[in-house]
């Protein structure tokens, strides 16, 4: 992903929201049954392909996401 354009980029993360929004979808789904699965619009997506590009350009994500030393 390290040469791919910033374009390219972004539709990826939107395509991964999407993916991640309806897997989480299924889970609900799954638990609550169907009539109370919500459903997830645009906005859901475009907030969800926010966060994951926001990572994938954090260029101290090393630190930023970093697990304290004994916690696992």
């Amino acid at each position: 992903m390290g040469t791919e354009d910033p374009y390219r980029m972004r539709m990826n993360c939107i395509h991964m929201a999407k993916d991640i929004l309806s897997e989480q979808m299924h889970q609900y789904k799954e638990v609550k049954g169907p009539k109370a699965t919500p459903t997830y619009t645009t906005d859901d997506v475009l907030r969800e392909a926010a966060k994951l590009y926001q990572f994938v350009c954090d260029k101290k994500a090393d630190k930023t996401y970093a697990v304290p030393e004994g916690s696992s």
